[in-house]
């Protein structure tokens, strides 16, 4: 008798062992078409907007109630000022080394 154990993604699509159809803790991402991990994936975008979707897709399930959205509306705001806070240190950053007036520079034509 011959057995061929599988290990990992079967050869049908992968849907036997895909870690994408299961969830740990709750049901709010299975409810989409698409997990947030893979449209955050396929769209390369950064860490912190995935974060940030992972919040929104969470929130906008129904799957948790109310004090859980506000909670992670909160996360949303923190996350979307911590991005706020390092553009605006690139934006003083470049200010800086192209030469343009920037915050905390002395206005010369106010002496």
């Amino acid at each position: 008798m011959n057995v061929n154990i599988v290990h990992g993604r079967t050869d049908a699509g992968g849907q036997l062992n895909n870690p994408l159809n299961k969830q740990i803790g709750g049901k709010h991402y299975k409810v989409w078409k698409k997990q947030p991990v893979r449209f955050i994936r396929e769209n390369k975008l950064e860490f912190i907007f995935g974060v940030m979707i992972k919040y929104i897709m969470r929130i906008a399930s129904n799957t948790t109630d109310t004090q859980k959205k506000i909670e992670d509306l909160d996360k949303i705001i923190h996350y979307a000022e911590i991005e706020k806070d390092f553009l605006e240190e690139e934006k003083h950053m470049n200010d800086i080394a192209n030469n343009l007036p920037h915050a905390g520079q002395l206005n010369e034509t106010k002496k």
